[in-house]
């Protein structure tokens, strides 16, 4: 078991702990330790037992502790592992993430500094306390609990959808200078003075869509998709968007496509031949350059054999290797909105001004989903007592500005407003002009918080 303990400021998962060696001078040298020098700022101190050295370098032995300085105070303390020298050398030639998974693989203690941190579990069940700060706290396999000094009551706990579509816990301490507001991804369980609590996702989010913990959903294979050729995690509107569509019919080859000719996608791969485009694959599914046997194989494919980019893409994106280095995302659960459910909110907040109440939201969205159109639920919200007794008596400029301010959130300028009216004026539904405004891409991004990352209900 490893325990890690901060005390500087730490950005744990840019953290390149066996880097460090590979440049450095070493000094010191005893059979129980020896410093490593960094640079004029960077040292380490190390302690182990049975250590020898060559031409000034350590090569055999076990090391068991290590406490990294910085600008002369200490920024990290580790013990309790117990790592040979020659393992050492092979961590020294692999990718950050690969070691800190390996290092930190068993069931680890892992604590912060009293400033703002960003700590990771990176494999196992770990413990991880944040402390005093405004702490990120990012879970990893395994079960891995986050623990606080207070009492439950002390704290209010809320879910949401945050960073890459992931769910996202924030814990607020109402004590000052305690524990601070701390942020929980991809942790089972918090901890407190009196107790622990199973994080859940708030009820009201399976009113909103649903949780993707794997690439077997039309959800998960979007965010697979977006994630192996364009590097990053789908925006909600997306994700929703293409998730339905999938459950619809369409097939993953179309929306691969789509993602390669977009601007976007074009600006990464279009000016690539096809080894470099290869290449690319290699770096963005599977975070390595290409194998010279797998970069000659599939650029001939390419170029000699007739196979599309989509294709070869394709294969990469759902690759073992890639969607395995999804799973942390997954297994912090990533939200999959659901599209029908965000079109009836939508409206609710254009048309009564408020967020939908669970049982409205739920029969609506059933409605869209077996055949209505968003345009007859408008229809129907019209002559609803709620909408009659807030707007029914409302000359139409009136109703414009109001429509404006509930869907975008800011009044009417004078265009549109002087258009809308005259529409109305000359016998335009005004379900027409609320569907416009709450289908708009300002409403979708007005009303976000509200709908697809933070679930609001009546």
């Amino acid at each position: 078991m490893t325990t890690f303990i901060c005390l500087q400021p730490a950005d744990a998962p840019t953290l390149d702990l066996y880097g460090y060696y590979k440049n450095a001078a070493y000094t010191n040298q005893t059979a129980t330790g020896f410093t490593a020098i960094v640079d004029a700022s960077t040292y380490i101190d190390l302690t182990g037992a049975g250590l020898t050295y060559q031409f000034g370098f350590p090569v055999s032995g076990t090391t068991t502790s290590a406490t990294l300085y910085k600008n002369g105070s200490a920024a990290y303390v580790m013990s309790g592992f117990a790592i040979t020298m020659e393992q050492a050398a092979i961590y020294m030639s692999q990718d950050p993430v690969t070691v800190n998974k390996s290092v930190f693989a068993g069931t680890d203690t892992i604590v912060g500094s009293a400033f703002d941190d960003v700590l990771d579990a990176w494999g196992g069940d770990d413990t991880l306390t944040g402390g005093a700060g405004n702490d990120t706290v990012l879970g990893s396999e395994g079960r891995d609990t986050a623990v606080f000094s207070g009492n439950r009551s002390d704290y209010t706990i809320s879910s949401h959808v945050g960073a890459n579509g992931q769910i996202e816990f924030t814990v607020v301490d109402a004590t000052a200078a305690r524990d601070g507001t701390d942020t929980l991804r991809g942790v089972e369980v918090a901890t407190f003075a009196d107790g622990s609590v199973e994080l859940t996702v708030a009820p009201q989010a399976s009113s909103f869509g649903q949780v993707a913990t794997g690439v077997g959903s039309a959800g998960g294979q979007v965010y697979a998709l977006y994630e192996g050729l364009l590097g990053r995690a789908p925006d909600a509107g997306g994700l929703a968007y293409w998730a339905d569509q999938f459950e619809h019919g369409t097939p993953a080859r179309d929306l691969g496509q789509l993602l390669l000719s977009s601007p976007e996608g074009q600006a990464r791969t279009g000016g690539l031949s096809s080894g470099e485009f290869v290449n690319q694959l290699y770096q963005t599914t599977l975070g390595r350059p290409a194998d010279g046997g797998g970069l000659a194989y599939w650029t001939d494919q390419l170029d000699n054999r007739g196979a599309q980019r989509i294709d070869v893409a394709n294969g990469f994106v759902f690759s073992a290797e890639h969607v395995s280095s999804l799973q942390s995302a997954f297994d912090a659960g990533v939200f999959v909105a659901d599209k029908q459910a965000g079109d009836v909110a939508r409206l609710y907040y254009t048309m009564l001004d408020r967020a939908p109440d669970a049982g409205g939201l739920q029969y609506w969205a059933n409605q869209l989903e077996n055949g209505g159109s968003i345009s007859d639920l408008a229809k129907a919200f019209l002559g609803t007592p709620e909408n009659v007794s807030k707007y029914g008596s409302m000359q139409n400029a009136a109703y414009v500005d109001a429509l404006y301010d509930n869907a975008l959130g800011r009044p009417a300028d004078a265009d549109g407003k002087a258009y809308w009216t005259n529409l109305l004026n000359g016998g335009t539904s005004r379900a027409d002009l609320a569907v416009l405004l709450s289908d708009s891409a300002e409403s979708h991004s007005v009303h976000l918080s509200q709908i697809e990352l933070g679930w609001h209900l009546a």
